[in-house]
């Protein structure tokens, strides 16, 4: 038994000291012979030996199921089983059913050789499952794995034994990265303090020093292949991909230290005139600001503006901040994204009003660069719109176009302005983050601003041109002589007389002196301040706010707040409202009849103060702004608010001066008035036009029906006329239109034309105050229509007599069966056409169901 036990300790010592590290040591063989000799050995070591590859055996299987076994699949020819082995060994790493130590003496080693494999997909696959056993590692064993793969992608031909150069560094470089995306909480580190970084995983300081200190500095090297004329060199995907998974995993503070010099060696790169050198160090930035998020895109973006701020460089640095903000802003933090405004705008304002723009429009240079022939600082503005907080965001956004108004009378730059409000507006309208009823305030106060000072202007130009005022020459008199106008000195004070009360709508209340000799002080020279009125201050000892003529001094706009060209924000707002109400009208019980009900109070308050702001938009002299205010009115009516009750007078009067204006009814904005006018004639009781109105709208609208009209158009306008019939107007108009409709059910050329017409008589029929001879006369010559030459008409005039049947009363179906019944039955028998005979039955059909019982039946 001694000597038993002898031997196998012997035994034992021979297999852990000699047979075992063979083993080992072969597995790591370039050569995929001597590897299979290995994977053998190293299966009967695993069965017959437990102990000196503890858990290896459990990735054997039965002999019966040899495709199963990843000993026998490791070994394989076919390369698609050796990639089924590695599958297996990942797998079985994740699930944590094999212990570190074998990882580390045996599965590390065939994986890391396997880097090497020729066949397909097999260096891949084994890339990735060096990541998997790095997953299982304690720090120590995962650090060694690491630094590894590094020396052997960092090292010579013959450090890599015998593989080839550039790909095996490849091949390395992504193994690392694999091994870099797999890093965990390692136990024995979890005692010191920890660190927050961007993947948000809990980092001991030691392992934060060696990744700084050993692991870094390494990837650094392997980031950029130099080229020999010193211009950057080209960019290693793999080796960027691991740089980013290493920054990720950094602390903040080393984060925010380590950014600007790693990433700053992929930026120079930028700057090379190579095509395909640039693109290449583009796409690794652009993986890089996703990989470390939107809150470091500033640093990035300030790393760029540094480097690429010269030349071609310039529309580099246009195409590269796309990049950027596209890869990594979808999605993001919305006050991340704010944050990164700071940075980003100040370049787009350069890139679409600078430089850049002036050498686009130039041959040489947009065929030279491919980045020169495209701007892509819209597409970044309605990114940025679509992800910041708005309409906190909306000052910023919109800066370049601001800082610019003055100069706006230009028409490029008017162009090029309207395509940047555009785009923001794109971006906030698909902004998750935007609040629509601060959107709503926020238009309301854009618009108001721009209308009220368009009316002051033209109250202004108004009363100069009718004398009631006059030049004044400030400072032309002595003082106590009065000044021309309404302007005068007294006592070092320069007075202006306000006009008398009640003529002026903005005053509110009048507490100052009386009527007519009411003056607004205003201090002129150095005089003291001893003579003004101290202000009442409150029990608290604040002072009160000012009431009446002070309130009005204190707090109304001069016309130098409003910024010249303000109508292109205005415009801007408009837009944004239209398209807002909208996808308000869209919600579930909004549009229709949905009321206020569905809008919520705060919402309908606040609609309830666009309607009169929209309509004063209506009398705006800026060709941009009525249309859309109409859009917008057509899209408020429909919601059936009560300001459209007040403000019906003015709202008629501007929508007809709207029409006049237009050459023809065809034009978008003669539309946009139509389908105005058809929603408040249906939907607003209080909207009343007058006759004289009603009249123009009939001549206008309906004067050419049978015109080559689109499709919504004709909708538009039969729909206006149906609304203008259920007004019941007593127009000679109406009656000489319908005239026209009569004949328009048999000779118009299009059948949607015909069946509109057909509805819209068989309104007027029902619903018109007609007289019997009138009414008669309507029939007759839709009797007289069957027997029209063209067999669409015949069965257009049919149909409509059917419906006439239908729906009339039974005393009026009653009196006119005897005459209709001959011409229905003529055409039942003696008509060539299958349709109209068909369409004869249905009609008579329904006309003997309605007389049925009644004289007229019996008849």
């Amino acid at each position: 038994a001694a000597a038993a036990r002898a031997s196998e300790a012997s035994l034992a010592g021979a297999v852990a000291g000699v047979l075992a590290p063979g083993i080992r040591g072969l597995l790591r063989s370039p050569e995929a012979t001597t590897r299979q000799e290995a994977i053998a050995a190293f299966r009967r070591l695993a069965l017959s030996w437990p102990s000196a590859a503890p858990g290896a055996a459990k990735l054997a299987d039965d002999e019966d199921i040899g495709e199963q076994d990843f000993f026998a699949n490791m070994g394989h020819l076919q390369a698609h089983r050796r990639c089924r082995a590695l599958r297996k060994m990942a797998k079985a790493c994740e699930d944590g059913t094999i212990p570190f130590a074998t990882i580390n003496g045996y599965l590390a080693p065939l994986a890391v050789a396997s880097l090497g494999d020729g066949g397909a997909d097999v260096a891949s696959t084994a890339a990735a499952a060096i990541g998997s056993l790095a997953s299982a590692l304690p720090w120590a064993s995962y650090r060694d794995l690491l630094l590894w793969m590094l020396r052997k992608a960092g090292g010579n031909r013959a450090a890599r034994r015998g593989f080839n150069v550039e790909g095996s560094k490849a091949l390395h470089i992504r193994a690392a990265a694999t091994v870099l995306e797999s890093f965990h909480e390692f136990e024995a580190e979890a005692e010191g303090a920890e660190a927050t970084n961007v993947v948000r995983k809990p980092i001991h300081p030691a392992v934060v020093a060696t990744l700084r200190a050993d692991i870094l500095p390494h990837l650094e090297k392997l980031t950029v292949v130099e080229d020999k004329e010193g211009k950057g060199g080209t960019v290693r995907p793999a080796a960027s991909a691991a740089v980013v998974s290493l920054l990720r995993l950094l602390p903040e503070q080393d984060l925010d230290a380590d950014i600007g010099r790693v990433l700053g060696k992929i930026a120079n790169c930028l700057r090379s005139r190579a095509q395909g050198v640039r693109d290449s160090a583009r796409a690794a930035l652009a993986a890089a600001a996703k990989g470390l998020g939107c809150k470091t895109l500033p640093q990035v973006v300030a790393l760029l503006s540094n480097r690429l701020d010269r030349g071609f460089m310039t529309h580099v640095l246009g195409a590269t901040l796309f990049s950027l903000v596209d890869a990594c802003v979808h999605g993001a933090a919305p006050d991340d994204v704010e944050t990164a405004l700071d940075e980003i705008v100040p370049l787009l304002d350069a890139d679409i009003f600078g430089r850049a723009a002036e050498e686009r429009n130039v041959d040489a240079i947009r065929g030279a660069y491919q980045e020169a022939k495209r701007c892509r600082s819209h597409e970044v503005l309605t990114i940025l719109a679509a992800n910041a907080p708005c309409p906190r965001s909306l000052p910023a956004l919109l800066s370049p176009v601001t800082r610019r108004l003055h100069a706006a009378d230009a028409p490029s730059l008017k162009r090029q302005l309207e395509a940047c409000l555009t785009s923001v507006q794109k971006g906030l309208l698909n902004n998750p983050h935007a609040s629509p009823e601060e959107t709503l305030v926020l238009v309301h106060s854009v618009v108001n601003d721009g209308i009220s000072q368009e009316e002051r202007q033209a109250e202004y130009d108004e009363a100069v041109a009718q004398g009631h005022l006059e030049v004044n020459t400030l400072g032309m008199k002595q003082r106590g002589e009065k000044e021309m106008g309404n302007r005068v000195w007294e006592n070092g004070w320069y007075l202006i007389k306000l006009p008398a009360a009640g003529s002026d709508k903005y005053l509110k209340e009048d507490k100052g002196p009386e009527a007519g000799d009411r003056y607004k002080k205003a201090k002129y020279g150095g005089d003291s301040d001893d003579d003004a009125p101290p202000e009442e201050e409150s029990a608290g000892g604040k002072s009160k706010k000012k009431v009446g003529v002070a309130a009005v001094i204190a707090n109304a706009r001069s016309d130098e707040e409003v910024p010249p060209n303000f109508d292109l924000l205005v415009t801007f707002a408009l837009g944004l409202l239209h398209a807002l109400l909208r996808k308000i009208s869209g919600e579930k019980g909004v549009g229709g009849g949905g009321g206020g009900a569905a809008l919520g109070e705060r919402r309908e308050a606040i609609l309830e103060g666009v309607v009169p702001l929209a309509v004063r938009a209506l009398s705006s002299k800026r060709s941009s702004i009525p249309p859309l205010a109409v859009r917008c009115l057509a899209q408020l009516s429909t919601m059936k608010l009560a300001a459209f009750d007040s403000s019906t007078g003015a709202l008629a009067r501007r929508i007809m001066a709207l029409l006049r204006e237009c050459n023809s009814p065809n034009e978008q904005l003669s539309q946009d008035c139509l389908k105005l006018l058809n929603n408040l004639l249906k939907r607003h009781a209080a909207f009343t036009p007058t006759d004289a109105q009603f009249r123009f709208i009939i001549t206008f609208a309906f004067g050419d029906l049978e015109g080559d009209h689109r499709e919504e158009q004709r909708s538009t306008t039969f729909s206006l006329m149906r609304a203008v019939l259920a007004r019941r107007p007593l127009l000679p108009e109406v009656y000489d239109c319908m005239k026209t409709v009569s004949s328009l059910v048999v000779r118009a050329n299009a059948k949607d034309v015909r069946e509109l017409c057909a509805q819209a008589l068989v309104q007027f029929l029902l619903d018109y105050p007609l007289g019997e001879r009138r009414l008669q006369q309507h029939l007759e010559a839709l009797a007289a229509n069957l027997e029209y030459q063209h067999a669409s008409g015949r069965l257009s005039a049919m149909n409509c007599l059917r419906d006439v049947v239908s729906r009339f009363p039974a005393e009026a179906v009653e009196a006119q069966a005897t005459f209709l019944f001959v011409p229905m039955v003529a055409r039942l028998g003696a008509d060539e056409d299958a349709n109209c005979r068909r369409a004869a039955g249905e009609a008579l059909t329904a006309l003997l169901k309605r007389v049925a019982g009644t004289s007229a039946g019996r008849k």
